[in-house]
C-alpha cells in the first residue's frame, strides 16, 4: 500500500456494526496506518455517515464539492470487495465517473495472507450481491436500498 503514500484518499463508511463500535471509514484508516506506516495520514479524508453504498457516493461527492476537488482531472478508483465491486461501482458512476474499479483483496492480500480464510466469500454473500445488483438496476435512486437498509441495521 505505500505505492499510495502521495495519493489522497477517501475514506467511506459510517457505523455499520452498531453505534458503539467504529465507522468502517475509521477502521480502515487505522488498518491502513498500521499495516503501511509510509501512508500519509494528512490525505486520508473520512466518511463516517452513510450507512449503504447509495449513501457512501452522495457523501463522498458532497466531500469533494467541499474540498473544491475538480474530479474532472483524476483518476478516481473504487475499492471494496470483490463481491460487491460490481454494484458498487454501478452505483458510483451514478455520482462520478469511476476510472478503475479495484478489489481490495488484490490490493491488501499481501498484508493478510496469514488469514487463511479472509477472503473466503460465501455463497450467501454471492446470492445477496446478485440480488442487490438486480435491485439496483430497477431502483436507480436507492430509495428501496436505503429503506432495506435501515430497517436491516435498527
Amino acid at each position: 500500500m505505500n505505492q499510495f503514500k502521495d495519493t489522497m484518499v477517501i475514506i467511506s463508511g459510517g457505523k455499520t456494526a452498531g453505534l458503539d463500535n467504529l465507522s468502517e471509514a475509521r477502521a480502515i484508516r487505522d488498518f491502513m496506518i498500521k499495516e503501511s506506516p509510509g501512508v500519509n495520514i494528512d490525505l486520508i479524508i473520512l466518511e463516517e455517515e452513510s450507512i449503504d453504498t447509495f449513501a457512501n457516493a452522495e457523501k463522498i461527492l458532497k466531500l469533494l464539492k467541499n474540498e473544491l476537488i475538480n474530479t474532472a482531472d483524476k483518476e478516481l478508483w473504487l475499492m471494496t470487495s470483490k463481491v460487491h465491486l460490481k454494484r458498487a461501482t454501478m452505483i458510483f458512476n451514478k455520482f462520478f465517473k469511476i476510472n478503475k474499479p479495484v478489489a481490495a483483496e488484490e490490493i491488501i492480500v499481501e498484508h493478510l495472507k496469514k488469514e487463511k480464510n479472509y477472503f473466503q466469500i460465501s455463497k450467501i454473500e454471492i446470492i445477496k450481491e446478485f440480488i442487490l445488483r438486480l435491485i439496483t438496476t430497477i431502483d436507480r435512486q436507492g430509495k428501496f436500498l436505503r429503506k432495506l437498509t435501515k430497517v436491516i441495521r435498527k
